[in-house]
């Protein structure tokens, strides 16, 4: 049940610069000051390593892979039916904007996303 991820040094990417975000947009970095204040925002970033749990549930992180991830994102089972995509494998490389509340897991800002709507991908229009 491994992550999938090639080398991590190959897959890692610096977080999205503040400065080029929208207002009220921000980073994986940033999220970490928002964590278990209750409130959603709006973080951007871009997913570089994603799991599939044996239980069905699907697990994202931003911008580094496991065990160093800075901002993971859970999709539990049973809002799986939310969402027309596979998250684990549609998403994998993308960049994407998630919008709720951040919670820490382990120390690391953490998000569960219930449905689709709550992911924008390729919300800057940067497709390779």
């Amino acid at each position: 049940d491994k992550w999938m991820s090639t080398s991590e040094s190959s897959v890692n990417v610096e977080p999205m610069n503040p400065f080029d975000l929208p207002k009220n947009t921000f980073n994986t970095r940033q999220a970490k000051t928002y964590m278990d204040k209750g409130e959603k925002i709006r973080v951007c970033g871009t997913v570089v390593s994603t799991k599939i749990s044996g239980k069905g549930h699907v697990y994202l992180n931003l911008d580094k892979a496991f065990p160093n991830q800075i901002f993971s994102v859970s999709i539990w089972e049973s809002n799986s039916i939310n969402f027309s995509y596979a998250p684990h494998i549609i998403l994998k490389r993308e960049q994407v904007c998630i919008t709720g509340r951040i919670s820490s897991f382990n120390g690391v800002p953490s998000m569960n996303i219930t449905k689709e709507e709550e992911i924008e991908i390729d919300p800057f229009n940067m497709e390779k």
